[in-house]
């Protein structure tokens, strides 16, 4: 993806790329020169400055409705609803229609059986026998 910026001199639009060339051959013009000017650092930092620019955003994080979260946590949308009144959960949407953040979802914990139980069956031989 190009993105275009707008620049108060010459030319209306110019690319990111177009920039970054443009100040790579400036800073390469002022040290052939031996410019007395300290414009290198601050070139440096302008192409420093535009990296960033370039720098991939991440993606935002996927808001969820409470009955969403609900099938995703194993809590209830009503004990989720009375989590975020109470300041547990953040709310990041409005106050009658409240979201929460994929991350910020909590989860239930589920007993797991251990295994030293029987199965039904077995426990039913010994009470014939």
């Amino acid at each position: 993806m190009t993105r275009v910026i707008e620049l108060p001199v010459g030319r209306a639009h110019v690319t990111v790329d177009g920039l970054r060339r443009w100040v790579e051959q400036k800073r390469e013009e002022l040290v052939l020169l031996d410019a007395r000017v300290n414009a290198v650092p601050l070139l440096d930092y302008v192409l420093a400055q535009l990296d960033e620019i370039e720098a991939p955003q991440p993606a935002p994080e996927q808001l969820l409705t409470l009955t969403a979260a609900a099938q995703i946590s194993g809590f209830s949308p009503d004990h989720l609803g009375r989590l975020v009144r109470r300041g547990k959960i953040p709310n990041h949407g409005a106050k009658h229609a409240p979201r929460l953040r994929l991350s910020q979802v909590p989860l239930k914990l589920v007993r797991v059986a251990s295994r030293r139980t029987r199965p039904i069956a077995s426990r039913r031989n010994e009470r014939a026998s």
